[in-house]
């Protein structure tokens, strides 16, 4: 009888001692709940005003293809400023032009991806044309502040990618211009901005040198003049025939110019010697005089 009851109450001890265990776990579990519930504010706040450099983007993972360089430009409110500037984005692309083109330290160069490109800048990098890339980083606006005294090229009026990070991926056969007419290009030169691009048919007017020693070329190519730019560090030397036709090859960038040209306006940058070559001038092509070209720059709205 004693052993009975004994054995009763063991089993009625061992019911509370799993009772114990289950509300003890449930507490545990209530307890963690509630830390995450007080932790996602925080986490959110962390990151709409702590993290404005890198926010978490659900494009920005490993199962993301990352974002087009094509939607980089995107201003659907036509405001001028993209609706992604300041983001954090991660794009892939070609190497159009080297790290070393246009700024010997090698903290600046441009990728492709299909018809659109883009400046990458703010870290040294060592890349060849035809280099595929993905690149990190936040989107900017080119106004001056992140580049470099020593180099005009694309300090005013357009966007770039600051480099927080560059992964090379392989080799790409993406490396070859897309032909524009010039007087596509002189219409709507912005449609065209951060891509290697080949104009025909170009008759070298004026030239005018900048403070650096950087060569401004106006060629007369279409309805409208187009400016040549040749980076005294790429080499290039000035066409030995003033009155010839050229083919010129290069980035399309908005960049700040010296007078008597508008500042900014959208130039093209040759690369190397191979990127300007004697050519036909093409029937469409507008003859015009250096006074007549004068004229047309008077009566437009200055800097």
């Amino acid at each position: 009888m004693k052993s009975s009851a004994v054995k009763d109450m063991r089993e009625v001890l061992n019911i509370d001692d799993r009772g114990d265990r289950s509300r003890r776990a449930f507490s545990v579990i209530r307890s963690s709940c509630l830390v995450l519930l007080f932790l996602l504010p925080l986490n959110a706040f962390a990151q709409a005003h702590l993290l404005k450099q890198r926010p978490f983007r659900a494009t920005d993972t490993a199962l993301s293809g990352g974002d087009h360089i094509c939607n980089l430009r995107r201003d659907t409110s036509e405001n001028g400023r993209p609706e992604r500037l300041g983001d954090y984005v991660r794009v892939c692309g070609t190497v159009i032009a080297e790290p070393s083109t246009f700024e010997t330290g090698g903290w600046l160069f441009w990728i492709r991806e299909r018809a659109c490109g883009v400046l990458i800048y703010g870290e040294q990098e060592h890349l060849a044309l035809g280099d595929s890339v993905e690149v990190r980083g936040c989107l900017r606006a080119t106004n001056g502040a992140y580049f470099f005294p020593e180099t005009g090229l694309a300090t005013l009026g357009d966007f770039a990618v600051e480099n927080m990070g560059v992964t090379l991926r392989g080799r790409s056969a993406d490396v070859e211009a897309v032909t524009v007419r010039a007087r596509d290009f002189g219409e709507y030169p912005a449609a065209y901005g951060g891509n290697l691009i080949t104009l025909r048919g170009l008759r070298i007017i004026s030239s005018v040198r900048d403070a650096n020693g950087d060569l401004f070329m106006e060629a007369a190519g279409g309805a409208d003049p187009i400016i040549v730019y040749l980076d005294q560090d790429t080499g290039i030397a000035p066409p030995s025939d003033s009155n010839g036709c050229y083919t010129v090859t290069g980035i399309a960038v908005s960049m700040k110019t010296p007078r008597p040209f508008l500042c900014p306006a959208w130039c093209i940058a040759p690369r190397s010697e191979d990127d300007v070559t004697p050519g036909d001038c093409s029937s469409h092509t507008v003859e015009t005089t250096w006074g007549g070209l004068k004229a047309g720059l008077a009566g437009r709205d200055g800097p």
